[in-house]
């Protein structure tokens, strides 16, 4: 039998070096392809389930296995085994980090975690699943380390489309071909493939030999087709492709050298692409929708390199981008690639219920209102709110620049930034502060007490009261007296907002003896001191 599992583990060996050396041939072909027929799995994965300083399949003289390599069918099942050890022992895997912790993979659970010296029986389960499951892990004893490998499911699923997987399940095993659209990160290998039917994000690709965080050995650009298979994932309400390995891919026939000017003047002006192109020439897609502002000027040509000038027209809206497609072809095959530009344009400011209607884009907008809650301070993630409406803003400027400006709730804000749609509702995204009205929190007798200014703001909570000597009017200016524990001071006018219209204060439904929380500045009127400018900040608090 020794002699049997030696031979069996050299034969391993010499497998596993012809698959490598197999691979890299043909990646310098420009393709991986990765054919795994039963046997090469298995020899495959029993040389690593097995191989520890040279000792013979699954036997290890500190530990040893019934089994090393198992197998759980795809619709779930239990499969059975003994861990026979001189010490204690435990399983070990490597969490995202891939740092060892004390655990088996989440898609198994185990009968134990671990055992002591001797015979320990062992019963691993797994739930049915509609992709496959495939983890390598390690039982520790002491100084040895034996591995084990289990594979569930087909590990070779058919061609899907990418809506097919937009709509599929978490946790299935999908291949897909199309085109690397985009690529926005080169380390880990995260990226857009496209195909006729959609668009789905890839987080996360393999290298040839099986390894992550090595994206660039292989060799993909933008515009090259591609054939995947990974298994799909939600994070925060998007599918993905998470890990993926490449089976195949196909050089693009086209490639964007350079983009002169990716940011263009609101005024109009020219700018040129420089393309590589392998096909039979190339052709040139401006969106139907920015053909209205956006043109070919003109082309030149010199064997494989082609230099595109285009002109945009003066923008007087706001900003707005376009993304040119290029496409060049050679026989069936055909390659396409996109250029982004963006034209500055007028800044829109405009009420938050506007911004809330708008659609998502390029385009700045100003919006100004008070900070009614902080979700992050450290990247300046808030709510504001005007007398319209109340939106989210996702980023004020650099982290931590919202706690160095001191920032905080009650706080009149002056913001640009775009509109941006997460998880199906609006934002404005990576916000500009402009400008910012201080408020202090400040009791009744303290506000009496400062002196007239329109430019400094106050916040005042308390009841609302009639104010003797004084107009009392709730229905249409919002006329009141606003009293604390520490006196009483006359509101005259209150509206439902920053920037609300006045004498429309019956539409805020306030009576008398209600708690409010205002926003105002100290003024008078004929030497008596009142609130100016008021809005109100929220009502039962």
């Amino acid at each position: 039998m020794g002699r049997d599992k030696a031979a069996f583990t050299a034969q391993s060996k010499q497998l596993l070096e012809q698959y490598h050396t197999a691979l890299a041939d043909q990646q310098t072909q420009g393709h991986i392809t990765r054919v795994a027929n039963a046997f090469a799995l298995i020899a495959v994965a029993g040389f690593f389930a097995s191989c520890s300083d040279d000792k013979d399949l699954g036997q290890l003289d500190g530990i040893q296995l019934s089994q090393s390599s198992l197998s759980i069918p795809v619709e779930g099942g239990q499969v059975e085994f003994d861990v026979t050890s001189a010490a204690d022992w435990k399983f070990v895997t490597n969490d995202k980090k891939g740092n060892p912790v004390d655990s088996i993979p989440a898609w198994i659970s185990s009968s134990c975690k671990g055992g002591s010296a001797g015979t320990t029986h062992v019963v691993f389960n797994a739930a049915a699943t509609k992709g496959a499951n495939n983890s390598t892990f390690k039982l520790v004893s002491g100084a040895q380390t034996q591995y084990i490998t289990v594979i569930q499911g087909v590990l070779n699923p058919p061609f899907s489309t990418c809506a097919e997987i937009l709509a599929g399940n978490d946790g299935e095993t999908y291949k897909v071909k199309g085109t690397l659209t985009k690529l926005s990160n080169t380390v880990y290998g995260n990226w857009y493939i496209k195909d006729a039917t959609g668009e789905v994000y890839v987080y996360g690709t393999l290298d040839a030999n099986g390894s992550a965080q090595n994206f660039a050995s292989l060799k993909l650009e933008e515009g090259d087709e591609v054939t995947i298979q990974g298994p799909r994932e939600t994070y925060k309400g998007t599918p993905q492709l998470k890990n993926v390995t490449v089976l195949s891919y196909t050089k693009s026939l086209i490639k964007v050298d350079e983009l002169d000017k990716d940011t263009l003047d609101k005024a109009g002006e020219d700018f040129k692409v420089s393309l590589t192109v392998k096909g039979e020439g190339v052709t040139v897609d401006i969106p139907e929708a920015d053909q209205s502002w956006l043109s070919v000027k003109g082309i030149v040509t010199s064997g494989t390199k082609a230099e595109i000038t285009f002109h945009a027209n003066a923008n007087a809206g706001g900003a707005r981008s376009s993304s040119i497609g290029f496409t060049s072809t050679k026989g069936k095959q055909s390659s396409t690639v996109t250029a982004k530009v963006y034209q500055l344009g007028s800044i829109i400011e405009c009420p938050i219920a506007d911004f809330n209607k708008a659609e998502a884009g390029s385009t700045v907008y100003r919006l100004t209102g008070v900070i009614t809650k902080v979700a992050n301070p450290t990247y300046g993630n808030c709510y504001i709110k005007d007398a319209t409406g109340e939106t989210y803003v996702y980023g004020i400027g650099k982290m931590g620049d919202f706690e160095k400006k001191g920032l905080k709730v009650g706080d009149v804000v002056t913001l640009t930034g775009v509109k941006d749609i997460y998880n199906g509702t609006g934002q404005m995204k990576n916000a500009t502060l402009e400008a910012v009205k201080v408020v202090t929190k400040i009791s009744v007798a303290d506000f009496l007490t400062k002196k007239d200014d329109k430019n400094v703001y106050y916040m005042l909570e308390g009841t609302i009261t009639e104010f003797a000597g004084q107009r009392n009017d709730l229905k249409t200016y919002g006329n009141f007296g606003l009293t604390d524990a520490t006196g009483s001071a006359y509101v005259y006018g209150l509206t439902a907002g920053w920037d609300g219209e006045s004498k429309k204060a019956g539409e805020l439904g306030l009576n008398f003896g209600d708690k409010i929380t205002i926003i105002g500045y100290h003024t008078s009127y004929k030497n008596a001191p009142q609130v100016g400018g008021a809005f109100l900040f929220s009502k039962g608090e």
